[in-house]
């Protein structure tokens, strides 16, 4: 039957003559046997073929039993030109149209097979059970009748695919890799049709599916199904509600007091309280990552996007008490952009007179270059002369340099009470070289055109264009010094945002208070899925029907519940009162699910704020209340790690990162120093203070460090939380951790300092 191989690919013939010049004969390739031949067009490749896939992603990483932990992308459907692949692995074969002609098996060899169950199991069947051999798990009877695409615009796809099961042998037969399991997998699976003409490559389209229909087709007993596919778009946090982002630091309130001072006689207890939430500690932890990487300043503040949205919504205000209040009176700045208008006004006149006025009759006398009158008359100053006369030029020049003289001292009065900076800036006054006698622009002929008139054109309108690049530089200058005055507000610790607001400082904010979204859900997950064998117990087939043979229960299940109107079953919340004492849904520990989600729905909807001010009561304690926390002092463990920059590990406080530096200083702890059994006891006590004081606060990263009672354990937790990037590495015994890559990097040899 055919063949799905078709990755081979052909190898051309190249030729490297004595000049180093590299021949590649497009029309020659070596075959197996390294001889040259003719190359031919493989008839396989001349074919049309549609393909469709599913890249299935598992409900948890935790639980993956692949040895690289890597999810397989299964191919569903096969198109009508070319099938490309079996679901069983092997090559298409006509073994499927089997189930449509059951075997007959004889008495005897049903005798014999119950004998063989009696061998495993001690009890022969009754009645007896007959082999199940004409059941087919390739998937070949599930197909592709058509396929219609529309492609938009901006090249967005928009796919129809009617499907073909033939009489409904793939739904009816019920196999676990049935290819409708992809349609109805969670999370949903992403698409990938390709789609192959009969010259060129293919093309290949990552989709997803907006909609899926079936119906039973009467008049040949299949079963036709239709789905509709639109192609992929990538959106910045398209799957993070920014509710979740903004609420995630006020998560999980948290509050601790450690005793500062006593005075026996009075029985006065001074007490330091320190009151925060698991988020905003998460969320520092972060921003401190995010500094020692030098992604952000060191002294980048601490902020939340709630904080950061209520900073900028009061920025408009704080900027107009700063700036126009105490720095500029805002009377300037209506004094210049009137100026501005008057200035254009005045180059728009003097464009117009020219234009009407001059000919292109030109007179150049040394070296300067003068235009005609374009009246009848040329020896007529009536459109030159007339200070009243508003089609005069002498008059525009009058005018406009009268108005500008009036605005400037108008801006110069305003200017110089309570703007001393804006004051020594501006210098109006010189800006304008318009000469006031309209004489010294044009010029009366003595030959060869006796008393005809030329107007200096370059000199006028060079004078009118300077007159406005000047007073663009010292509008500049203005705008300059308010910029100036603007960042300083903006970047203002006390009343501004208390960081430069560029791009990647924004998006700083933004994917900080993200991330520390996703690490609680990331946490939340973990913690779901250790109790999973605990929570068996209390969900029945009554309550979860998600998986039917209770082999997993996984994070976020899908609880059901019996209803009184019908045999059917609801979709329902386990935290409702009706299940907490049957799925003990109050256990925090038992349902970190239902814990997060009414801590942030409590958040959300404000009736629970974590980090307003606590106030102090009428008993005898004196509260004392910190923001910043106190300066760790690590304990050197090892003569190699005291030599990493810095000297304090950890910085990246990523599960990941954390686990395989514990694994790797660990490592170099042990193997560096001669130590003996003792020896290592105590630097092992040593490095678990180090990790206390590091993560005392980092609440996540405790409860993952908690579970690890074992070396199995830790080592299972290396594969689970870096399964295809770090644990790649560790099983070549290298090393991940940076700092510790960079002290091993180092020449230790001593003549290397002498060479």
């Amino acid at each position: 039957m055919g063949n799905n191989n078709i990755t081979d690919t052909e190898k051309l013939h190249i030729r490297l003559d004595e000049n180093n010049v590299i021949c590649i004969d497009p029309n020659s390739v070596v075959n197996q046997d390294n001889l040259v031949e003719p190359r031919h067009t493989n008839p396989e490749n001349l074919v049309m073929f549609v393909n469709l896939e599913a890249d299935l992603i598992p409900r948890t990483v935790l639980s993956i039993s692949d040895e690289k932990g890597k999810g397989r992308l299964s191919s569903i459907a096969g198109g009508t030109l070319n099938l490309m692949k079996n679901q069983n692995g092997r090559d298409f074969d006509s073994s499927w149209t089997d189930y449509f002609d059951p075997k007959n098996f004889s008495r005897e060899e049903i005798i014999n097979f119950n004998t063989g169950i009696q061998a495993i199991t001690g009890v022969f069947p009754d009645p007896m059970i007959v082999p199940a051999e004409n059941t087919d798990s390739s998937g070949q009877g599930f197909g592709i009748d058509s396929i219609s695409m529309q492609v938009n615009a901006i090249g967005l796809p928009k796919v129809t695919i009617n499907f073909v099961d033939v009489r409904g042998k793939t739904l009816m037969s019920g196999e676990q890799n049935s290819p409708y399991a992809a349609f109805f997998h969670l999370p949903w699976p992403i698409f990938y049709l390709t789609i192959k003409g009969y010259y060129g490559k293919a093309i290949r389209y990552r989709l997803h599916m907006t909609s899926f229909t079936s119906k039973y087709n009467d008049s040949n007993g299949n079963f036709d199904i239709t789905c509709t596919f639109v192609g992929q778009t990538y959106a910045f946090f398209s799957e993070i509600p920014l509710d979740g982002i903004m609420a995630a630091p006020y998560l999980y309130y948290i509050e601790k007091s450690v005793d500062v001072k006593k005075n026996d006689k009075e029985k006065i207890v001074t007490k330091r309280i320190s009151k925060s939430s698991k988020g905003y500690t998460l969320l520092t932890s972060i921003y401190d990552e995010y500094k020692n990487k030098g992604l952000i300043a060191k002294d980048f503040p601490v902020l939340t996007l709630m904080e950061l949205i209520s900073k900028a919504k009061k920025l408009d205000t704080i900027l107009e008490k700063q700036i126009f209040g105490s720095n500029v009176d805002y009377k300037v700045f209506g004094g210049l952009k009137e100026l501005e208008t008057v200035i254009q006004s005045y180059i728009d006149a003097i464009k117009a007179w020219t234009t009407i006025n001059l000919s292109n009759d030109l007179y150049v006398e040394s070296g300067v270059k003068y235009f005609k009158l374009s009246s009848q008359d040329k020896t007529e100053t009536i459109n030159i002369l007339g200070p009243k006369d508003a089609k005069t030029l002498e008059y525009i020049i009058t005018h406009y340099n009268s108005e500008i003289e009036k605005i400037v001292g108008y801006i110069k009065l305003q200017n110089k009470d309570g703007n001393a900076d804006l004051y020594k800036k501006l210098k109006l006054d010189i800006i304008n070289n318009v000469k006031g006698d309209v004489k010294t622009y044009y010029k009366v002929l003595s030959s060869p055109d006796n008393n005809h008139i030329a107007v200096n054109y370059n000199s006028l309108t060079k004078d009118v264009f300077d007159l406005q690049k000047n007073f663009n530089a010292e509008r500049d200058k203005v705008q300059t010094l308010i910029e100036r005055k603007m960042n300083e507000v903006v970047k203002d610790k006390t009343n501004g945002l208390g960081f430069d607001p560029t791009i990647r400082n924004v998006f700083a904010v933004l994917l900080a208070n993200a991330e520390v979204f996703v690490r609680f859900l990331k946490d939340v997950h973990f913690k779901a899925y250790e109790v999973g064998s605990e929570r068996k117990k209390f969900l029945t087939k009554d309550y979860h029907d998600e998986t039917p043979n209770q082999d997993a229960i996984y994070p976020w299940p899908k609880i059901v519940k019996p209803t009184f109107k019908s045999s059917q079953k609801e979709l329902t919340y386990p935290g409702t009162s009706d299940l907490i004492n049957i799925l003990r849904t109050n256990d925090k520990v038992l349902w970190p699910e239902i814990d997060f989600l009414e801590t942030y729905i409590s958040v959300i909807t404000k009736k629970e704020d974590t980090l307003a001010d606590k106030e102090g009561g009428v008993t005898k304690t004196n509260l004392i209340f910190e923001d910043d926390k106190e300066s760790k002092q690590i304990k050197p463990v090892s003569d190699l790690l005291n030599l990493i920059i810095g000297g304090t590990p950890y910085t990246d406080k990523s599960l990941s990162s954390v686990l395989y530096e514990i694994y790797e200083r660990g490592k170099y702890i042990s193997i560096i120093n001669p130590f003996n059994e003792k020896s290592f006891v105590e630097l092992a006590k040593i490095e678990f203070e180090n990790i206390q004081k590091t993560f005392e606060e980092d609440f996540d990263i405790i409860e993952v460090l908690k579970k690890i009672q074992n070396d199995k354990k830790f080592r299972d937790y290396l594969r689970a939380f870096s399964t295809n990037d770090r644990h790649l590495y560790y099983l070549d015994n290298m090393d991940t951790t940076l700092s510790i890559q960079n002290v091993l990097n180092n020449n230790f040899d001593i003549r290397a300092n002498y060479v």
